[in-house]
């Protein structure tokens, strides 16, 4: 049975390393890895994430000096979202994400239906 399993498992990781979805998201991923501007805007985010935690831990949710580095966290974040590299990589993304939780439903179903009657 573990033998079976393992061969059925090395069959759904070929599948996925072949699905059409898998193969734009990689190549998209690279090309965005690749892209200056969309290190630099990552680079940038990450700092203004950096910022707003920083400041999280020295002043109230709901001082100023939070909410100024909140909203420049946001507006980098929004930046590097609305880069087209990254915009075509978020879309392949979610196409993947969706395959996956299919995959995961398909796989878990009657697990998880079991542990809910359990209840």
């Amino acid at each position: 049975m573990t033998e079976e399993i393992l061969k059925k498992a090395i069959e759904l990781e070929e599948s996925l390393k072949n699905d059409p979805r898998v193969i734009l998201l990689n190549k998209l991923e690279e090309e965005m890895s690749n892209d200056e501007d969309v290190m630099r805007l990552s680079y940038i985010k990450d700092v203004k994430n950096d910022k707003y935690n920083e400041m999280k831990k020295y002043f109230n949710d709901d001082s100023e000096e939070v909410a100024n580095s909140l909203k420049e966290f946001y507006e980098a974040k929004k930046e590097l979202e609305s880069h087209p590299k990254v915009k075509a990589y978020l879309k392949a993304y979610q196409e993947v994400r969706m395959l996956l939780d299919e995959i995961n439903r398909i796989l878990f179903e009657d697990y998880n239906s079991s542990l809910c009657k359990r209840d």
